[in-house]
């Protein structure tokens, strides 16, 4: 059954340490912080770590080859911290200690390499050419250890969730899915950001009224879970972007320019 831990707070009580470290965006050094204050945070403080790091890989990765190295180092770190940390007993929560090491940024971040790879791999094709045979060896070596670890919510490993995207990306902009209607796919990219904030009410709506778990088939109710969050995070994400997105937008432009 669909577990509503998720939506709880990772500490009984807001602290002022809490607030604090979630306004500097660092609430994701701490498995009681990186949840707790606002559903979702997590991917915040993730993106800000990244955000600091970007100059540096901006002038460091060049080509595709070295955004595969990069991707090959992100996967070793996350493997090695990923064994030292899943068999240590660092805070008496093992919910909480296994959502953290899910979530934290060293677990995040070969996502990233994915898709600072998938911009080179849309720039031109062919790059993956240029991709060292050692640099491909590693990378098929690592990816299988990634997977079967029992910190892993989904049911596959994220990094796989993160390949088919990339797939999907690179064949969406090259022409290849013409079977699906572009100017959907448009209109999702247009109103993600307002999905991405709705979904979340969206969800624990759905657990409040128990429409999340259909059958004991984990594939068919995954893929019912889906059709369901996403349809109604699009209708309330068109409201949300025509009547709050769209006027901020306007007015944010008159400010500026």
């Amino acid at each position: 059954m669909y577990n509503l831990s998720y939506w709880q707070a990772s500490q009984p009580n807001i602290t002022i340490g809490n607030v604090i470290s979630n306004f500097f965006y660092c609430h994701g050094l701490s498995p009681y912080w990186i949840n707790s204050l606002v559903p979702g945070g997590w991917s915040i403080t993730v993106e800000m770590f990244f955000y600091v790091l970007f100059a540096f890989l901006f002038k460091k990765i060049e080509s595709i080859n070295s955004g595969v190295m990069f991707l090959n180092f992100t996967l070793l770190f996350k493997l090695v911290l990923q064994e030292f940390l899943q068999y240590g007993n660092f805070i008496s929560n093992s919910y909480l200690w296994r959502e953290f090491t899910f979530y934290y940024f060293p677990s995040q971040l070969p996502i990233f390499a994915l898709g600072i790879i998938l911009y080179f791999l849309i720039e031109n094709p062919n790059n993956i050419k240029l991709v060292k045979t050692k640099n491909l060896a590693f990378f098929v070596i690592l990816l299988p250890l990634q997977i079967g670890s029992k910190f892993d919510f989904l049911y596959l490993n994220h990094i796989i969730f993160g390949i088919i995207f990339v797939v999907f990306a690179l064949l969406l902009s090259k022409g290849k899915l013409n079977f699906l209607s572009k100017s959907f796919i448009r209109y999702i990219g247009k109103i993600s950001f307002s999905i991405y904030i709705i979904h979340f009410i969206v969800i624990a709506w759905l657990a409040r009224f128990h429409l999340i778990d259909f059958c004991n088939n984990g594939l068919i109710n995954l893929s019912l879970r889906f059709i369901l969050i996403l349809s109604f995070s699009i209708l309330i994400s068109t409201l949300t972007y025509r009547l709050i997105e769209i006027p901020l937008q306007n007015l944010a432009q008159k400010k500026l320019f």
